[in-house]
């Protein structure tokens, strides 16, 4: 039968629309495989810190034991920058446990969760038939909304990584200002030692052992790695 003339342009205009709304969900979806990748290599990122953070904890572990007791500057500078590695590490540990719960959370509802009721929609008018076209409206709208989703949700999501990194550094930072401090002190204490240690003495007169304390003529000096 022939439509009539106002039925051919809503016709045509909703071909119009269905095609550009498939169009348009083409493009989400090929956004959310993406998205997805960026979900696991961020987990897989997360996942790498946790076995820095493990080296890590060892490290200045050995650390703390080796300057304890110690009655020199070995133990007092090697206790500071044990501590202050312990603590650059514990904002790690905080950096890599929010890069999993932002993976878990934001991310994996946008991947998942999101496009679930346009799968759903899609499907329903795949089985609909000839009444496929009452569901375009509702079809049109879930797209139009997933595609805001993206432009709000993710790249919130993504800014949030941002985020996280510029805490972890701006800690770090600050910390490594005030060791840098520190270790410009002891860079002066240990080139003292040096100068004493080079004067007209012979090889008989210095000492042997080394991480204690010693007396040189009236003179007290610390030895140290």
């Amino acid at each position: 039968h022939c439509l009539s003339l106002h039925s051919q342009t809503a016709f045509i205009a909703h071909l119009s629309l269905s095609h550009c709304t498939f169009s348009h969900l083409q493009d989400l979806l090929e956004f959310r495989s993406h998205a997805r990748s960026v979900q696991k290599a961020c987990r897989r990122y997360a996942d790498a810190l946790r076995t820095v953070i493990a080296e890590s904890d060892a490290l200045t572990g050995e650390m703390e034991r080796l300057a304890k007791g110690q009655p020199c500057l070995t133990g007092r500078y090697g206790n500071y920058i044990a501590k202050t590695l312990s603590v650059v590490n514990a904002n790690r540990r905080l950096l890599a446990a929010n890069l999993h719960t932002l993976c878990d959370t934001v991310m994996a509802v946008f991947v998942d969760f999101d496009f679930q009721e346009v799968a759903d929609v899609k499907k329903r008018r795949e089985r609909a038939g000839p009444d496929a076209a009452a569901l375009a409206p509702q079809f049109a709208r879930l797209v139009a909304q997933l595609g805001e989703k993206r432009d709000t949700r993710f790249l919130r999501a993504l800014a949030h990584v941002a985020h996280l990194h510029r805490a972890f550094f701006e800690i770090s930072w600050k910390l490594s200002g005030t060791l840098n401090n520190k270790m410009t002190d002891l860079e002066a204490q240990l080139g003292a030692l040096d100068s004493g240690s080079d004067g007209n003495s012979s090889n008989s007169d210095r000492p042997v052992k080394e991480g204690i304390v010693y007396k040189r003529g009236g003179e007290r000096l610390f030895f140290v790695l």
